[in-house]
C-alpha cells in the first residue's frame, strides 16, 4: 500500500509498504513529474507497478541501500519490466546473489535472489536529470556496506536499514557491532544539515536533528 506521499520542495516521494516485514519502497519523482526512481522494491510486485503506473512516470533506475532479502524482493522483476539498471555496493550486491547470505532461506523459508547491474561506492554521485541526483554514502554496520542515498538539492535521505526513527539496523546478524554502527552513523550522516529529512527502509520519516537530540542509540 502507498502509506504516504510527501512533497519536498515540489519533488514528490511516495512512500510504499509492502512485505511482511513492512518495508518500505521509495518512488522519487522530479519537481516535473515526469521522471522517478525506485529506491528498494521489496516486495508485491503488482502494488509497485500500479502506484508507478498511477504516477505516469519514466522510471531511471532502481537504487538497492543493502542486500537484505526485504528489500529487494522485485528487483529483477521491476528491472526486466522496465528495462531499467540496478545500482547497489558490489558488496550488497554479492548478498542479493546469495539466499543464505541475504537471509531468505533463514528468515523467510524460501530463496530470494536480485541482481546488479552496476556497482557504487562511498562519494558516487548518481545523476538521473532533473533533481535526481544522489550522493552515494556508505555506512557500514548494518551490513558490511549498506548504502544511504543523499539529495542534496532537496535535502532528504534514504537510509535503508542504518538510521530508523528512534531507532538503528540490527548489527547481530553479522560480524559487525552496535557501537560501530552508531559510530559510522554520527561521523557520516549526523554531519548533514539538522532539517534534512531521513526516510528508512521501516517506520516512519524523520529528521537528522531529531535523531542527534533523541536517538537512544546515538
Amino acid at each position: 500500500m502507498v502509506s504516504s506521499v510527501v512533497k519536498e520542495n515540489t519533488m514528490e516521494i511516495k512512500t510504499i509498504v509492502t512485505g511482511v516485514l513492512q518495508t518500505n519502497t521509495y518512488l522519487v519523482i522530479n519537481e516535473g513529474g515526469k521522471d522517478a526512481v525506485l529506491i528498494d522494491p521489496a516486495a508485491d510486485s503488482g502494488i509497485i507497478l500500479e502506484e508507478i503506473a498511477e504516477s505516469d512516470v519514466n522510471l531511471k533506475a532502481i537504487l538497492i541501500t543493502h542486500g537484505h532479502f526485504d528489500h529487494i524482493g522485485e528487483v529483477d522483476f521491476i528491472r526486466q519490466h522496465f528495462n531499467v539498471p540496478v545500482y547497489a555496493h558490489k558488496d550488497e550486491a554479492n548478498m542479493m546473489k546469495n539466499e543464505k547470505e541475504n537471509l531468505s532461506l533463514i528468515f523467510f523459508g524460501r530463496s530470494i535472489v536480485a541482481h546488479a547491474d552496476s556497482y557504487i561506492d562511498d562519494g558516487d554521485i548518481l545523476d538521473f536529470g532533473e533533481g535526481l541526483e544522489f550522493k552515494c554514502i556508505v555506512v557500514p554496520g548494518h551490513t558490511s556496506n549498506s548504502v544511504c542515498f543523499y539529495n542534496d538539492s532537496y535535502d532528504f535521505l534514504v537510509t535503508g536499514d542504518t538510521l530508523m526513527a528512534g531507532a538503528i539496523g540490527r548489527t547481530d546478524l553479522n560480524n559487525t557491532s552496535a557501537k560501530m554502527l552508531a559510530n559510522n552513523i554520527e561521523e557520516k550522516l549526523l554531519v548533514l544539515p539538522d532539517h534534512t529529512v531521513v526516510y528508512p527502509g521501516h517506520g516512519y520519516k524523520t529528521k537528522i536533528i531529531v535523531e542527534k537530540e533523541s536517538n537512544p542509540f546515538l
